[in-house]
């Protein structure tokens, strides 16, 4: 079975691969076709343009050269904005051969060239470029630096190609820093506009770098559906990225202890990667094989291929290093030919300068005359246009405040109804706070003032009416302490892997006194071990207040179904009763802070809605939504979702 597998992969790749390379010779032929029959020194550039762009992951070598070939001629044309563009390109061609400071020249330089704000974009580009160099050299705070003043750029242009690449970018450093919660986030968010964007390179990159997050958070099979999908799209986008593809599908092997199979995806992977001369590649298939070989005790292999990362590791700084010492070199004989030369002026200069000091005597009055006009002429420039620069920020300053007076205003319009609509909610909470102390305080006096003269069977009925009166009481009050700690932000988000089942046990040992006393049943229709990632503890607040309400509105003798399933990217729960049911007019106010429903339960229970709105509350904070279906006398359906 493992070999008929093993074959079925092989083909596989083989297929998509000679597809992926076909589609990309094509493009890259098409190219050079094109070039043959051009004459134009710009037509021919943006050719060498696209080549050393189509060349960056097969040949980046060749990429880089012709790269160069573009760069001459953009200096040529002296357009500013077209040099920044390339040099972005030959940048990520140099970091593809694993030349980190070549590529980190290319970027800075684009810095130090680029025009605002025709460059606005490139410059965001070579932020983000700078960060992922830093990433890799494991300088991360550096890298985030940068992807932060990228983002901002991106935003403002609405560049989604921008913003998709730099969150995929955040999501990578946060990898590295073994943060796989907000690694997965961001490239959550990275894949859903590559996929709106129909950017099928970047999605592909985006599922292969979630699988990657599934795996370290020791969920496998989900981790082998984003490898697959990454995969697809890789051959959809014309690419043979398999090197990466196969270092994580070797981690998934390794993770489930098939290591046989995970050796042989490793060892594809270094093979690839030294055809594409990529040594990170290398580097990171190395360390997995090394792992692999130590949990088969095979001892030697392991420190065989230790040693080969320690050489690939080592290989990939030093070529970096060489490249900071060459630098340095260049810039200090560069350093040196400026003052050789210097030094020739100054000698020059002695040559003929007791030649010069008879003509400067002739000229001083004409020169002093010709500074004098300059000098007012001067004044004249710097005083017009130090008012035109006044004016023209004295404009931008009254903008801008009418800007912030606009915001401001609409801010305390949005404060004005917030206070209002939270004021009349703490109206409702207080008026049925206070009902139930009534009931208590009434009742408690009547049973003190007759207590002489009353029965047992007369004062029970009493008792259990101010038990009930405390327990509406202490349910509000329990709800509210959870909203305004939720509202104030004191409630921590603290999600955990926990089976959904003990849950449902807890819920029901906890409300089976309540559900006993109408004699109401409550079942369950749940998938076998359904393991939910989430909030224990809000979950269990969710569930807990469904059920109350299902209990309370729900005739003696009734039916609650609690209900779970999942789907591709979600698990679904119901909460199903067989009560009265919510007329129209009541269920366009639930779930709504400003709204009270005065409906009460089926044995006179009364409720503030204030349960419902904590649910909404905790089920938002896991991404999620929460509705209801019901008809009056037909029962009611809670339902809401929580992404997996």
């Amino acid at each position: 079975m493992i070999i008929l597998k093993k074959i079925f992969w092989a083909a596989l790749f083989l297929i998509l691969g000679f597809n992926g390379l076909a589609q990309n010779k094509a493009i890259i032929d098409g190219l050079l076709n094109q070039l043959k029959l051009i004459q134009t020194d710009s037509a021919k550039a943006s050719i060498y343009n696209e080549l050393c762009w189509n060349y960056r992951v097969e040949s980046p070598k060749l990429g880089y050269d012709f790269g160069t070939k573009a760069l001459n001629i953009y200096v040529q044309e002296k357009n500013i904005y077209k040099q920044c563009n390339i040099l972005n390109k030959m940048g990520i061609n140099k970091r593809n051969t694993g030349e980190y400071s070549a590529a980190l020249d290319h970027f800075f330089k684009i810095l130090t060239i680029a025009e605002k704000p025709s460059c606005d974009l490139e410059i965001a580009y070579a932020n983000n470029n700078i960060a992922d160099i830093y990433s890799r050299l494991e300088k991360y705070d550096k890298a985030l630096e940068f992807t932060d003043l990228a983002l901002p750029i991106f935003q403002s242009k609405n560049n989604k190609n921008g913003i998709a690449y730099n969150l995929n970018l955040k999501g990578t450093i946060y990898q590295n820093l073994k943060n796989w919660s907000q690694a997965s986030k961001y490239f959550k968010q990275s894949l859903d506009l590559r996929l709106k964007l129909n950017d099928k390179a970047g999605a592909a990159s985006s599922y292969i770098n979630i699988g990657d997050c599934f795996l370290e958070l020791n969920m496998p099979d989900s981790a082998l559906a984003y490898f697959n999908k990454g995969i697809k799209f890789y051959d959809k986008a014309g690419f043979t990225n398999y090197g990466r593809s196969y270092i994580s599908l070797g981690k998934y092997y390794a993770a489930k202890k098939n290591y046989r199979e995970a050796i042989n995806y490793l060892e594809e992977a270094i093979v690839k990667a030294k055809l594409t001369k990529t040594p990170d590649n290398i580097l990171r298939a190395n360390e997995v094989l090394h792992k692999v070989y130590y949990k088969l005790k095979d001892y030697k292999n392991a420190y065989e291929i230790q040693t080969l990362a320690r050489i690939a590791d080592d290989t990939l700084r030093k070529s970096d290093y060489i490249r900071k010492i060459t630098t340095l070199e260049l810039n200090y004989a560069f350093e040196k030919q400026v003052k050789q030369k210097e030094i020739e002026d100054i000698r020059k200069k002695a040559s003929y300068e007791s030649h010069l000091f008879k003509q400067k005597i002739v000229s001083y009055s004409l020169i002093i005359l010709l500074l004098g006009i300059s000098i007012v002429t001067i004044i004249v420039f710097r005083n017009n246009k130090y008012i035109s620069k006044t004016n023209r920020l004295l404009e931008e300053y009254n903008e801008e405040i009418s800007r912030q007076k606009i915001a401001i205003q609409t801010q305390n319009e949005q404060l004005q109804e917030i206070n209002a609509t939270k004021d009349k909610f703490f109206n409702i909470i207080a008026h049925d706070l206070k009902n139930p102390f009534n009931g208590i305080m009434g009742i408690s006096e009547f049973i003190v003032s007759s207590w002489p003269d009353s029965t047992y069977e007369e004062t029970v009925p009493l008792v259990k009416m101010i038990h009930e009166s405390s327990q509406s009481a202490y349910n509000l009050l329990e709800n509210l302490l959870e909203w305004s700690k939720a509202q104030t932000g004191r409630i921590n988000f603290n999600p955990e892997n926990f089976m959904f089942e003990s849950l449902l046990m807890e819920i029901n040992d906890l409300l089976k006194n309540i559900s006993e006393q109408k004699n109401i049943s409550i079942n369950y229709q749940i998938t076998d071990k359904l393991e939910l990632f989430a909030d224990r503890n809000m979950i269990h607040t969710i569930l807990r207040n469904l059920v109350t309400n299902a209990i309370k509105f729900t005739e003696a003798n009734g039916k609650i179904v609690i209900s779970a399933a999942r789907t591709d990217n979600e698990v679904k729960v119901t909460v199903s009763d067989s009560g009265i049911g919510i007329s129209d007019a009541n269920k366009e106010k639930l779930f709504k802070i400003s709204e009270k429903i005065t409906s009460l339960g089926t044995d006179n229970e009364k409720g503030t809605g204030l349960g419902l709105l904590l649910c909404k509350e905790f089920v938002e904070k896991h991404g999620g939504k929460i509705w209801v279906e019901s008809e009056l006398g037909k029962g009611s359906n809670f339902i809401f979702t929580i992404p997996t």
